[in-house]
């Protein structure tokens, strides 16, 4: 969507404060993560990823289509949490001695 330039649609004609902060999309999964772990060669002992049920952004959309959003958390974010928006991991550096 962001590629296409829906993002700036969406803010000139619905919301001029959607994603208005700096994102990197490109690390979004646990194959990616580690991987660039390991090709950085970075000292992680452990790494925990967190997937979060992507609710309450139904403030994007206009109160009349906010069921839009609604619709969506519960028929496909709800059931499969790692298509989640809301993506997390912690990395734990390796004791260094």
């Amino acid at each position: 969507m962001q590629r296409l330039g829906g993002t700036e649609l969406y803010r000139k004609r619905v919301n001029a404060l959607a994603n208005d902060y700096p994102a990197y999309y490109d690390l979004s999964n646990d194959t990616k993560i580690l991987r660039a772990i390991d090709v950085l060669r970075l000292p992680v002992a452990q790494v925990d990823f967190y997937y979060l049920p992507n609710v309450h952004w139904d403030h994007y959309f206009p109160s009349k289509l906010r069921w839009i959003a609604h619709l969506i958390d519960r028929t496909l974010l709800l059931p499969r949490p790692r298509r989640s928006y809301n993506y997390h991991f912690s990395a734990r550096s390796e004791r260094r001695s």
